[in-house]
């Protein structure tokens, strides 16, 4: 069976281990930031997670093509939202209080996913995504 994150947040073992993966993202976050303004050779698919709140939901969503140069800052939804405020594939801002993880590939090699990696532990290895992340991460 397949985890949501939402329903790997209902769990207290997981709630523990997503908020401490969201404070060691925002805590490192100016790593991202080294390589965002000035990529190396091979550093790409920049992307940040935000959480997204509509009335009593909340959801954490991967945006891709980044624009700090906006305020607020702005990026292309990469999940496919439940919140029906959000939509897939559209530009939405984002203030720097929603920023819960980051991550970019370097060389193919995942950096940061720090709430990706926690999720990979609740999956089953044979899962999707999380599983092909799973293996990125461990190489």
């Amino acid at each position: 069976m397949q985890l949501s994150q939402h329903e790997i947040e209902a769990t207290p073992v997981a709630d523990l281990s997503l908020a401490h993966a969201i404070e060691t993202a925002r805590n490192s976050i100016s790593e991202f930031f080294r390589a965002f303004r000035l990529p190396r050779k091979g550093q790409t698919d920049f992307r940040i997670q935000a959480v997204f709140v509509d009335g009593d939901q909340r959801e954490y969503i991967w945006l891709g093509d980044l624009d700090f140069s906006t305020r607020p800052a702005t990026g292309i939804v990469c999940d496919r939202p439940a919140l029906r405020t959000l939509s897939y594939r559209k530009r939405v801002g984002f203030r720097p209080e929603q920023m819960s993880d980051w991550m970019y590939r370097d060389r193919g090699r995942l950096v940061g996913g720090h709430t990706t990696r926690v999720l990979a532990q609740f999956e089953s290895p044979r899962d999707g995504f999380l599983a092909l992340l799973k293996r990125r991460i461990a190489q």
